[in-house]
């Protein structure tokens, strides 16, 4: 239940290297990066509303402290505890400076708020959410966070293969946070997994597994290696690697940018500008996976930018894309076969519910079955068939509105103009306007948002054969 809290940049915490940091740990902590502190009471607590930072005070950057982090949250509470959560405070921080610039590791470091955390100059990530991958403790930890407003820039100063946020946990959640200018030194296979460097064979690639992948996330702004996490209205902008790399499946992205991706300044590498990608998809990252309304950019292409607006890896399934544009990103030559109105690489799917559309790009594997209503006959009218529905019938195709009314029928009355032959059920879509048919000299027709199918002007009723289509749009 201890809170420190400063006021704001006016409060500065110095953090020196007048001692030797032999294990990684915080400037503001609870555990090591590699050892969780274990205690009950470790509740509510938190630090909010200062400015940590390296070596000295003043507004100059200073080299990154290594082994060290500005607050490193490593906390498990033991079995039974007071809450379930420690719900840690986070809030109004800048970082300056660290190795890592945040950290929240451990198993009880969750339901967190955190608010306006701003990091720069980081050697590491510069937010670490979750244990990553070979951390002595194991995997998850810190989950259930929520960030607001995270400005997390100038991260992966040690060039050795960090994104500026990483997340290893589920179901964290992101609204109106970027990562930015974080620095990449990858080759163009490890950016794409594979073996080889030569820029378009990863056109080819199936499922990458080489040693390559380790060092995909390098320069990246956004590494998403956890399930169930939302990011709303979230940029990743001129970093060295990719912009989001979506590790694993079942996330959602809705309102994302990604701009500029492998820009110039950031870009060192034997890879350079112009060859990672603004939004990459991992085959594992696929399935469940949704993009809504997300953008891909290179606001300056005389600085470099990204190579692919979207890369979906080969081998994959169950990913939504939709309502997601590409401005100013060129197709890359060896994509000529694939795709020719936007910079999305798409190959092999392996299996269905895929739907993708960026601008005017669109590639699906969904089967959406037409809707099938059967018309329910008035008295004189004798359908023909020997089933209800076999031969007098609707059909709709829900994706394009696009339908038509199919009759077979004999008259065995006479039915006065405008009378019904016979109804749709009542939860049946409606013509959007009137469709109709010649029918004997005379029509039959449904009017704009009926039900009815009604007829006009035809003599000599009476054994009368009825057999024709309606075709039109219709609607819900």
């Amino acid at each position: 239940m201890v809170q420190v809290y400063g006021d704001g940049n006016a409060t500065e915490i110095i953090a020196t290297t007048s001692k030797p940091i032999n294990q990684k740990t915080g400037v503001f902590r609870t555990g090591t990066w590699n050892n969780r502190a274990q205690d009950p009471t470790l509740l509510r607590f938190g630090v909010s509303n200062l400015w940590i930072k390296a070596r000295r005070a003043g507004i100059q950057h200073q080299n990154f402290i290594p082994n060290l982090c500005g607050v490193l949250f490593n906390t498990d509470l033991g079995g039974s505890p007071a809450d379930p959560d420690a719900v840690p405070t986070c809030n109004f921080l800048e970082i300056w400076g660290m190795e890592t610039g945040a950290a929240f590791l451990g198993t009880d470091d969750q339901a967190m708020k955190v608010f306006s955390l701003k990091v720069r100059n980081a050697g590491q990530a510069g937010l670490v959410v979750g244990k990553p991958e070979g951390h002595p403790e194991g995997s998850g930890g810190a989950a259930d966070n929520k960030f607001f407003g995270a400005d997390i820039g100038g991260c992966n100063k040690s060039m050795d293969g960090y994104a500026g946020i990483e997340v290893y946990t589920s179901q964290t959640k992101f609204v109106g946070s970027t990562s930015w200018y974080t620095l990449g030194n990858a080759t163009f296979g490890q950016l794409y997994a594979m073996t080889s460097n030569t820029r378009g064979d990863e056109i080819t690639a199936g499922s990458p597994q080489t040693a390559n992948r380790a060092g995909q996330k390098g320069g990246a702004g956004w590494y998403i290696k956890a399930t169930k996490c939302v990011l709303t209205n979230c940029e990743a902008q001129e970093n060295g690697g990719h912009g989001f790399i979506l590790a694993y499946g079942d996330n959602t992205l809705v309102g994302c940018r990604g701009e500029s991706s492998s820009y110039g300044d950031t870009a060192k590498g034997q890879a350079g500008a112009t060859s990672a990608a603004d939004f990459y998809i991992c085959n594992t990252g696929s399935d469940g996976t949704t993009l809504m309304g997300c953008t891909s950019r290179s606001a300056r292409k005389a600085s470099g930018g990204a190579r692919w607006s979207f890369y979906i890896e080969s081998w994959f399934r169950g990913l939504t894309i939709q309502g997601c544009t590409s401005l100013d990103v060129s197709v890359p030559a060896e994509a000529s076969a694939l795709s020719l109105k936007a910079p999305v690489r798409v190959k092999d799917p392996q299996g269905g519910n895929v739907d993708i559309q960026v601008s005017e790009y669109r590639h699906t594997t969904r089967k959406i079955a037409p809707v099938v209503n059967g018309l329910t006959a008035k008295p004189g009218v004798s359908p023909y068939g020997d089933t209800p529905f076999e031969r007098c019938y609707q059909i709709f195709d829900p994706t394009s509105g696009q339908g038509y009314l199919h009759i077979e029928a004999q008259l065995k009355q006479t039915f006065v103009d405008g009378g019904v032959l016979f109804t749709l059920p009542a939860n049946a879509p409606t013509p959007i306007k009137t469709i109709k048919s010649v029918v004997n000299g005379g029509s039959v027709y449904v009017n704009a948002g009926s039900r009815e199918v009604l007829q006009w002007g035809m003599p000599d009723q009476v054994g009368a054969k009825v057999i024709t289509d309606l075709v039109g749009f219709f609607t819900d």
